[in-house]
């Protein structure tokens, strides 16, 4: 396995979500969003644009009729209004327990979304239930439509957590609409609502099955690019992934280090400390993901951090992968020999060599390098 640098990527150009390309391919189609793309050397990022005319609802219940019974245009109708108090918990029940999800409702959604903000707080989350159910339908077609206009709704002056609770029900494909909530939060200096934006997404990762590394690498691609409490915020996410397993985004992280350690020092700290705690290699295709990472890094403590990630002894019953099956040549590990290879010192002032792997002491047990 071979670690692919950041530049050499594809991106799609509606959400910002890495593509998966094959040769040959001239369109992919987003897994997320949708866009279909055309291949060229270069995605440049476009903002898609929406627009849509945003229906009233008028239509009132014929009297007598439970609210539970009642059409979505109807509840909104009678709340927007405020003739019927007599009904209010009936009519959040109803619309907690609202599960009609279709096309001819979809139209309904933008005025629902426009009243969120003036809700009560519990109103409100049990209403942007409704659009949780969109986002969690089996109808792709309608997530996808639901998934156009929430970024008009998330940016509204007047935010709505209980939105932004259920745009996470998205998953990944949420995951850059609320990345620009919460830059534009922190732009308007509501920190709160940011940080509202950025708990979303947290959850949002938390909820990914199959696309948990994208979207966290998203994460990781925009940390140059945002607000100092949102930084400060990516980094904290990065060290609790770490924490708990996660490394498939080990070389990303890397190569942020490597920038950073160039350009943006306030970030450095944070990212070491992300890194420390970085567990071993759990398999032979991942410790020879992390020997690749190796060879595009190019700062000195960026290679160093590195190879704190691979220093033995590692979860393998034997070094298949590496040269000379594992043996011992001229007294030094054959892991050294190998990075020396692909990491060779520059000699220039400041570099650092490789570290040699003490001789005396070979690592033992079962999970050790065998000889």
């Amino acid at each position: 396995m071979t670690y692919v640098p950041m530049a050499e990527r594809v991106i799609c150009p509606g959400c910002g979500n890495a593509l998966n390309l094959e040769d040959n391919m001239t369109l992919v189609t987003c897994p997320f969003c949708d866009t279909k793309s055309r291949i060229v050397r270069k995605l440049r990022r476009a903002e898609p644009r929406f627009s849509w005319e945003i229906q009233q609802p008028e239509k009132k219940p014929e009297p007598g009729i439970p609210p539970f019974q009642w059409s979505l245009e109807e509840l909104l109708a009678c709340l927007n209004d405020g003739d019927r108090p007599d009904l209010h918990d009936q009519i959040t029940a109803a619309m907690d327990s609202w599960s009609r999800v279709s096309e001819e409702n979809l139209k309904w959604l933008p005025p629902l979304m426009m009243s969120l903000p003036h809700w009560e707080p519990e109103l409100a989350l049990r209403a942007a239930g409704i659009i949780g159910k969109y986002l969690c339908s089996d109808k792709r077609e309608l997530r996808h439509k639901v998934l156009q206009m929430l970024p008009e709704f998330l940016l509204l002056p007047r935010g709505c957590e209980a939105l932004l609770k259920v745009t996470a029900l998205a998953d990944a494909a949420a995951v850059r609409m609320l990345l620009d909530t919460a830059r534009h939060a922190c732009a308007q200096n509501d920190l709160d609502y940011a940080k509202a934006a950025m708990l979303a997404i947290q959850t949002a990762i938390g909820r990914e099955r199959n696309e948990r590394k994208t979207a966290t690498c998203l994460l990781i691609h925009q940390i140059f690019d945002v607000h100092p409490f949102m930084a400060e915020w990516i980094l904290t996410f990065l060290r609790y992934q770490f924490d708990v397993g996660y490394t498939d985004f080990l070389g990303e992280t890397l190569e942020v280090l490597d920038d950073a350690l160039r350009e943006r020092e306030d970030l450095v700290e944070g990212l070491l400390n992300a890194l420390k705690k970085c567990s071993r290699p759990k398999s032979s295709e991942d410790l020879a993901l992390r020997i690749s990472a190796c060879g595009f890094l190019r700062h000195p403590t960026a290679r160093e951090e590195a190879l704190k990630t691979i220093t033995p002894p590692y979860p393998l019953k034997q070094a298949i992968l590496l040269p000379d099956g594992g043996r011992k040549i001229g007294g030094r590990q054959p892991l050294q020999i190998h990075l020396e290879r692909r990491i060779p010192s520059t000699g220039t002032p400041g570099s650092t060599r490789v570290p040699k792997t003490s001789p005396t002491k070979p690592a033992t047990g079962p999970g050790a390098l065998q000889e």
